[in-house]
């Protein structure tokens, strides 16, 4: 039962309570059990208060500050407790649904078992906190340094956590595992993972972070650190990992089915073991990356497996899809390569592009504006070799020619040059054509666009595709012995 005296000094507000404390410093308040629903103390020094069972709901504790206060089993929903101070507070059993404890200093606090659904704490900071058996579900601790905080068996479901440092964080499958704390890590023993799952963690530090077996199902960790992080055995399915860190981290026999790697840094990270079925992968830095033994077929059906992450993905629907397969097998028969420069040629090209696809042909568009690299060789050489016939267009070139000679040399397939009348071809064009003349056309010369059009099929198409027969035929012939008995 509070003591009605210093219910009424709490009650008359801030002047009373320091008429008080200066009349009696080493008193002790107690108001345990005490309704303190609504009361406003903002600013307040409220040391060595007894607030067990008390209810003090939509109280407004703004900038108050507690040391070595108790709120044991009180009921602190809706509370209004921003930028308050704690040390050496307990909080356990309590109710904390929904307060509002944005930018608070909290110190040796205990939260254990107390309910913080929804609770805000961004941009608070934090030393030594106890969450052990806490329910922070929904719970906003964005942006927080959880150094030395203990979350065992805490409920994270559906928190957010953007931003939250959990440097050296340990997390072990549910059992009991304990290590020092101190040097910034946030230890958790025995924490019940599979309660993490769907957890919003964009950004947070899990730098040398534990989380072996971990249950990380749907988990947001985009852009997250976790260099040198243990993930082996973790689950990480449907886990965003975009733009994440996870140089030199640990993920063999890791879960990444239908995870989302895009701009992922791998750096020397182990993959070795891990499912990778449905892996959105993209723009991926795997330098020194382990990849073997990466299985790319769900569990119920053969297991295949392959030694690359990014090429994962392609090599299962390869195998498992029959339209993908057709796309391989037909796409160097619809295929058609155009090379030029949009800037200056835009209207001719745009036509030839749309005359290829009239004729029923998959135009692939190259633009040759910006200046070449061996990225940039090899893209066009790639797409060269997909490709059945390559149409260039060699009026006023610039990179051109260097594409040509990449490309020409090393694939036997029809390349048909145009020009605008007036022009001549760049000065190695006359080598080109003079050593490839089996599939390097002679060039078309035209006087306008119009005119192009006109002979399109008959100048274009025609030759392209009867060269390319011949080629096919050639490449078809079977290689004939001599013997040196048919010249004696």
């Amino acid at each position: 039962m509070a003591n009605r005296e210093h219910l009424a000094i709490l009650k008359a507000g801030k002047s009373a309570l320091d008429r008080f404390r200066a009349n009696s410093p080493n008193a002790q308040l107690d108001l345990a059990g005490a309704d303190l629903s609504d009361a406003d103390a903002c600013s307040v020094r409220l040391s060595d208060v007894d607030f067990t069972g008390a209810n003090l709901r939509r109280a407004r504790f703004i900038e108050a500050s507690f040391r070595n206060a108790n709120f044991t089993g009180a009921d602190l929903r809706d509370v209004d407790a921003r930028g308050i101070h704690l040390s050496d507070v307990n909080f356990t059993d309590a109710n904390l649904e929904e307060v509002d404890a944005r930018g608070i200093h909290m110190s040796n606090v205990s939260f254990t078992g107390a309910n913080l659904r929804r609770a805000r704490f961004t941009g608070a900071s934090s030393s030594k906190v106890n969450f052990i058996r806490t329910d922070l579900r929904q719970a906003d601790l964005r942006a927080i340094d959880m150094s030395d905080a203990n979350f065992q068996d805490a409920d994270l479901r559906e928190a957010i956590l953007l931003g939250t440092n959990f440097t050296s964080l340990v997390v072990r499958d549910g059992k009991s595992f304990s290590r020092v704390s101190g040097n910034g890590r946030i230890v958790i023993n025995g924490v019940d993972v599979t309660r993490m799952g769907e957890a919003v963690i964009e950004g947070a530090d899990f730098t040398n972070a534990d989380l072996r077996a971990s249950d990380l199902r749907k988990t947001n960790l985009s852009g997250a650190k976790l260099q040198n992080s243990k993930l082996i055995a973790a689950d990480l399915t449907a886990a965003n990992l975009s733009h994440a860190d996870l140089t030199d981290a640990d993920l063999r026999d890791a879960n990444l089915t239908q995870a989302v790697l895009v701009n992922t840094k791998l750096h020397r990270t182990r993959l070795s073991g891990a499912h990778v079925y449905g892996i959105s992968a993209w723009d991926l830095d795997l330098n020194g990356a382990e990849q073997t033994n990466l299985i790319v077929t769900p569990p119920n059906q053969p297991t295949i497996i392959v030694d690359n992450l990014e090429i994962a993905q392609f090599v299962y629907l390869l195998v498992t899809n029959p339209k993908i397969r057709n796309v391989i097998d037909t796409i160097g028969n619809k295929a058609v390569l155009i090379l030029g420069r949009f800037t200056e040629r835009k209207e001719v090209l745009e036509a030839v592009r749309e005359e290829v696809r009239r004729h029923g042909y998959v135009p692939m568009v190259f633009d040759f504006e910006r200046p070449a690299d061996r990225d940039f060789t090899e893209t066009v050489m790639t797409l060269a070799g997909m490709s059945r016939f390559i149409i260039a267009d060699v009026t006023k070139p610039r990179s051109v020619p260097l594409e040509l000679h990449a490309t020409v040399p090393n694939y036997m397939i029809p390349f048909v040059p145009i020009i605008q009348s007036g022009e001549q071809p760049f000065a190695m064009f006359q080598d080109l054509w003079q050593k490839y003349r089996d599939w390097v056309l002679d060039p078309l010369s035209y006087d306008s666009v119009d005119a192009l059009l006109k002979v399109f099929d008959k100048a274009i198409i025609r030759p392209a595709n009867e060269r390319h027969a011949a080629l096919q035929a050639r490449k078809a012939e079977q290689l004939k012995l001599r013997h040196v008995e048919d010249y004696q």
